[in-house]
């Protein structure tokens, strides 16, 4: 899927979310040839990210620059993009891969900062884009009712995602079509 719109070959490039966001071998191969590769998320996906790197088996190896979040429950991507945005340690990456929570609470923080954080003709992509609540096999309060106590009927019928996308995406961003995965959504800066 990432070959089809760009190659990150010498690229800096930020994965955000908890999941790999990778669909076939040769998504693994262009990660695996990047220069640097920022990890914003769990310790899983660190894990995730450098057992790829090994099996690659690449010329040249990226360096990985991990910012993983904690076991508090607010220490999670979204804080570590702001807090080392805030600081300075963050370069303009040329491209995002992102896999995440999909909630208001969490990418609503990170979100407004694509413009500022993704370098010009740059591309971001992001997976789960029509998730809802509503429809998560986890989240949804037929599965888990507790659900109902802190989302109301509207947040469970909405997609963060993609509501988030029309906010703080569309005029900086043109959409590119993911022609073979149709889940996926990518977006490349103006």
């Amino acid at each position: 899927m990432i070959k089809e719109i760009c190659s990150l070959a010498n690229k800096n490039i930020a994965i955000i979310g908890d999941l790999m966001p990778i669909l076939d071998d040769k998504d693994s191969l262009e990660i695996a040839n990047a220069l640097k590769i920022y990890i914003f998320g769990s310790k899983k996906l660190e894990s995730d990210i450098k057992n790829l790197i090994d099996k690659a088996n690449c010329y040249r190896r990226p360096e990985v620059i991990s910012y993983v979040s904690g076991k508090c429950t607010c220490d999670n991507y979204a804080w570590q993009i702001i807090r080392n945005y805030s600081k300075g340690n963050l370069p303009k990456f040329d491209c995002i891969l992102f896999k995440g929570k999909h909630l208001f609470e969490i990418d609503g923080l990170w979100m407004p900062l694509l413009r500022k954080i993704v370098k010009q003709q740059g591309v971001v992509f992001l997976g789960d884009v029509e998730w809802s609540i509503e429809k998560s096999p986890t989240l949804n309060p037929k599965k888990t009712p507790k659900t109902r106590e802190k989302y109301t009927e509207e947040q469970m019928k909405i997609k963060p995602i993609k509501e988030l996308l029309n906010i703080y995406v569309k005029e900086d961003f043109i959409e590119v079509i993911c022609e073979r995965h149709p889940n996926y959504r990518a977006f490349q800066r103006k």
